[in-house]
């Protein structure tokens, strides 16, 4: 499938065979933001609680290295975002075990309240794709770790426009 297919469709799924080099390509050509460039990774959509994420993937059990915070508060750096290998659960992980956040255990109260999360994620060395979209599974998450899980394999862009 073809990106122009997709935007005919207005829907992109996860089996359909496309990649998006940057965030803003994502955005842009999905979305018609008309960004030249951004340096965030999430993006709330509409008054109905949906949210785009841009998550960079980790290795399954990449090791941490020491502190990366430490060279100019890096806390991207400290997180670890694995996709299950069915595609179906992503592990959110704050992984600077000598560098905790002075905010504390991480606040759970702005995932309870979006309801879509769209995900495209960055395969390691790679490009974004779309991975699903997912709810925040509460039942499962605590203080430093989040899971994700998905309820759908197709986005309505088209109506995520709105």
């Amino acid at each position: 499938m073809t990106l122009k297919n997709i935007q005919e469709k207005g829907i992109i799924s996860i089996y359909d065979n496309i990649t998006f080099s940057k965030i803003i390509d994502v955005l842009n050509d999905l979305f018609n933001k008309g960004y030249r460039g951004t340096g965030r990774c999430g993006f709330p959509f509409g008054n109905d609680g949906n949210f785009l994420w841009f998550p960079k993937l980790n290795e399954l059990y990449k090791k941490y290295r020491p502190n990366p915070a430490t060279y100019g508060h890096v806390t991207a750096a400290c997180w670890s975002n694995v996709l299950s290998s069915d595609g179906k659960t992503i592990t959110q992980e704050w992984i600077a075990t000598d560098y905790l956040p002075s905010w504390g255990p991480i606040d759970k109260t702005k995932e309870e309240k979006i309801v879509d999360i769209g995900v495209f994620a960055k395969e390691v060395r790679g490009d974004y794709r779309f991975v699903g979209i997912f709810h925040y599974d509460h039942e499962n998450s605590h203080d430093y770790t989040t899971l994700y899980k998905r309820y759908s394999e197709e986005l309505s862009f088209i109506e995520w426009r709105r």
